[in-house]
């Protein structure tokens, strides 16, 4: 999954958990059909959920930084590229990602 694909995913998640609560309507809707405990247990999962794609976000973006920088590196090392092109290819490559 791409970076931006984890953002979207967390917009999401934290949509659901401001949706559940502003909307009273849907709290109690939800308490006369589930019971007393099920609203703060809504809640709860929905938060969770919101932290768990913060985290997987987190991590994919960390991750995303490590290869970068390996990639510099490694294409350095070889010198096959001047650095002003490899700064354009960079570019492409992440305009590429976020489309895909």
């Amino acid at each position: 999954m791409l970076t931006w694909q984890f953002t979207s995913s967390r917009q999401s998640e934290f949509a659901d958990v401001q949706e559940l609560k502003r909307s009273s309507t849907r709290r109690f809707f939800l308490k006369l059909t589930s019971g007393k405990d099920a609203v703060e247990k809504k809640t709860h999962k929905e938060e969770q959920e919101y932290l768990e794609a913060y985290a997987e976000e987190h991590n994919a973006k960390a991750e995303v930084a490590v290869l970068e920088r390996e990639l510099v590196v490694a294409i350095k090392a070889v010198r096959i590229i001047p650095s002003t092109q490899l700064t354009a290819i960079l570019t492409i490559a992440d305009d590429y990602s976020k489309k895909n």
